[in-house]
């Protein structure tokens, strides 16, 4: 969003002054999807704009071309074009459930240089977790929200935490056979996606009247930022 425009950053008692640079090797379809979510929080409506005119083409170099995060990303900027709604959630689902099949998913991916199968196979299993545990849990709500279903999003949302626990609170073994323990990972400690889903729901008349966690801060869905001063500006 900065790329070649002046950039002010406030650190501490300094003020830095540059000039916003940005290469496209460096951002992927995640990276789309995780801008996405922010703004969706942070209620902006300027970057859902810009983020939703960004080309799954400029993230293909990072991706890699893989389509289970280009279909999420696709998704998410029809939200911040405003034009999600319960058909494009569900046809999200599905595609991206299809999409978790190895036979599948081998068949849309490049298998050149350092991507052989083998390092793609390993991918789609850490990815296909994640999307199971995550992305559709997450989608799920999306779809309860633009059925305008209180009930139907509360038990969506308790599931997704549900999950998103089970996800970080898990040790994984890599490829090596050695343990990773992932409630050190500091992305689990803050659901992103699925704070952003509440408070989109949430400026659509959906609250969690029953349910609160300390993976999605209610005045995060809430949109309170009174005192609040973003880094950038």
């Amino acid at each position: 969003m900065n790329d070649s425009h002046p950039v002010t950053l406030n650190l501490v008692n300094r003020i830095i002054s540059t000039t916003g640079k940005f290469e496209n090797h460096r951002i992927s379809a995640s990276d789309v999807t995780e801008g996405i979510e922010t703004a969706l929080i942070l209620r902006d409506e300027n970057a859902l704009a810009y983020l939703a005119t960004i080309p799954v083409s400029f993230t293909e170099q990072s991706s890699q071309d893989d389509l289970i995060l280009e279909i999420i990303m696709t998704f998410y900027q029809m939200l911040a074009k405003g034009k999600g709604n319960s058909n494009e959630a569900q046809a999200t689902y599905h595609a991206i459930s299809e999409q978790l099949d190895w036979e599948t998913y081998k068949r849309y991916i490049k298998v050149e240089g350092f991507n052989q199968l083998w390092v793609w196979e390993r991918i789609f299993t850490a990815r296909k977790e994640y999307v199971e545990a995550i992305s559709l849990p997450v989608i799920t709500i999306y779809h309860q929200i633009f059925q305008a279903s209180q009930a139907g999003f509360e038990d969506a949302v308790r599931l997704a935490l549900h999950q998103w626990k089970t996800y970080y609170t898990r040790i994984r073994i890599d490829e090596n056979q050695e343990e990773e323990d992932r409630t050190l990972w500091g992305q689990g400690f803050l659901s992103l996606p699925i704070t952003a889903a509440c408070a989109f729901g949430y400026e659509r008349g959906l609250t969690l009247s029953s349910l609160e966690s300390d993976y999605i801060p209610q005045w995060l869905i809430e949109g309170h930022f009174n005192g609040i001063d973003l880094l950038v500006k």
